[in-house]
């Protein structure tokens, strides 16, 4: 869930930041209008992550994920994500 979470903020921050309307940004995803709606108030099920990247990279650029895996003594074994955009 943290990882689609993480995708979506990401898919809302371009969204917001080339200032276009749901419809719009559905259309340039290819997806309708109401999926896109849940998928930025969190409603994820239904999409795969695959999914949330296309989408990513139907907004401009070329996107993956990359995992760290942390060793912490005192807390167990962590994983923290990164979402990357890849030079061209």
């Amino acid at each position: 869930m943290y990882v689609k979470a993480r995708l979506a903020s990401k898919i809302s921050d371009i969204i917001c930041y080339r200032h276009l309307t749901q419809q719009r940004a559905a259309e340039i995803l290819g997806i309708p209008q109401p999926k896109l709606s849940g998928l930025l108030r969190g409603q994820f099920r239904g999409i795969s992550e695959t999914k949330m990247i296309a989408c990513l990279n139907h907004l401009g650029g070329r996107w993956k994920l990359l995992y760290e895996k942390l060793h912490l003594i005192s807390c167990g074994d962590r994983h923290r994500l990164f979402l990357q955009k890849q030079l061209e």
